[in-house]
């Protein structure tokens, strides 16, 4: 009942003219009838509003939809600039740049996230896949830091195990990855 959806989202917006939930909401509810481009205006009516990072990478997200990347981006950048440190956005942003294959950048924003967080074994994982795939010999370490820290996840145990199968160290690689399966 999208029609009865949006009158209640509106119902908030006229109730809490100053929240930024009313306009989330409908830019959420927007996106999912497939209309980005009236979810854009939600969502930046929710941020000039205080709304969290959440929105933002809500309103990156519709602005691809619309196709336009160079005004996600700028969107995005402003964020970080204004929200130094968001690290939820900025791993956001690092993990959309590198499914797009902008591993450079990618790379840049993992980094600064782990000077603050450097025992997150999820930005370390990640930061091992981006520097196996640029070739960077810190790939090994980073995974072997990963693993430590989360010994039980299968996504660690797999990015290890392809580094050293690429490595030549198979039989490790195979002990890893059998474990990863399981």
């Amino acid at each position: 009942k999208p029609d009865q959806a949006l009158r209640r989202v509106r119902d908030i917006q006229a109730r809490f003219p100053q929240s930024p939930i009313g306009y989330d909401r409908e830019g959420a509810l927007l996106m999912s009838l497939g209309r980005p481009v009236q979810a854009v205006a939600a969502y930046q009516n929710a941020l000039s509003r205080g709304a969290s990072g959440g929105s933002l990478i809500m309103l990156h997200r519709a602005m691809l939809a619309t196709g336009d990347r160079a005004g996600a981006e700028r969107q995005a950048q402003r964020w970080l600039q204004e929200h130094p440190s968001d690290d939820a956005v900025r791993a956001y942003l690092a993990e959309y740049r590198m499914l797009a294959g902008d591993d450079k950048a990618a790379i840049g924003l993992y980094e600064e996230i782990l000077r603050r967080s450097p025992d997150s074994p999820i930005v370390l994982n990640n930061l091992a896949v981006l520097y196996q795939r640029t070739r960077d010999n810190r790939a090994l370490a980073t995974a072997e830091r990963a693993l430590m820290l989360a010994p039980e996840s299968a996504t660690a145990l797999d990015t290890l195990g392809w580094i050293l199968v690429e490595a030549g160290q198979t039989a490790r690689a195979l002990d890893l990855l059998r474990k990863a399966v399981d």
